[in-house]
């Protein structure tokens, strides 16, 4: 039983472009389903093996480069839905403007547009402190105006970051793996394809 299958994920699958109009996986598109499924695999072994309980009273997750946002917005499914982890949202960051409102769009097609978020910027730039007005400002906004921040203050106590868990190649070794599974895949179907003449 792979990640995607573990939660109603037929919605999800079709919006991002995994699924066609009836729920199959696309065949173009079963190399990227594969690499998300592993991806959500070495997740929830990273937070398993990081802590001895997942019952966090809110989880932020930031996507540096999130591009199309298969893994952004799946992600966010995983926790929720799987992991059953409460208050969890997922911001991707990336400078190209066309995938960043593709990506908005998808997020609000599911209704989640307040759980996870998109920012358009250069991470060369980009400063953790532009992060948290934004995000302040969207949470504002979501917020009802009988639950408003303690103080008018985003920063106060009661709303800072319990900690921050950095999940990349040189933290997590089996995200290598997903690489050269991807790697594995295209060697393969260019196997398939040699010899063949176009006609």
């Amino acid at each position: 039983k792979v990640p995607l299958t573990e939660f109603e994920s037929a919605a999800l699958l079709r919006t991002i472009g995994l699924a066609d109009g009836e729920g199959r996986i696309r065949a173009s598109m079963r190399g990227k389903y594969d690499q998300v499924n592993e991806f959500l695999k070495v997740v929830k072994e990273t937070l398993r093996s990081s802590t001895s309980t997942l019952d966090f009273d809110s989880f932020r997750v930031v996507d540096c480069g999130c591009g199309k946002a298969y893994l952004t917005i799946s992600l966010w499914f995983y926790l929720s839905e799987v992991l059953k982890i409460r208050n969890v949202q997922v911001i991707g960051i990336d400078r190209r403007n066309d995938v960043i409102e593709a990506a908005k769009k998808m997020a609000a097609s599911l209704d989640l547009a307040d759980k996870v978020l998109f920012f358009e910027a250069d991470l060369k730039e980009f400063q953790i402190s532009d992060l948290r007005s934004q995000t302040a400002n969207v949470d504002s906004a979501a917020r009802p105006e009988s639950a408003p921040y303690q103080d008018g203050n985003p920063d106060s106590e009661q709303y800072k970051d319990k900690g921050l868990m950095r999940i990349d190649r040189g933290t997590v070794d089996e995200l290598a793996d997903i690489c050269q599974s991807a790697a594995d895949i295209v060697a393969a179907l260019d196997r398939v394809d040699a010899g063949l003449n176009p006609l």
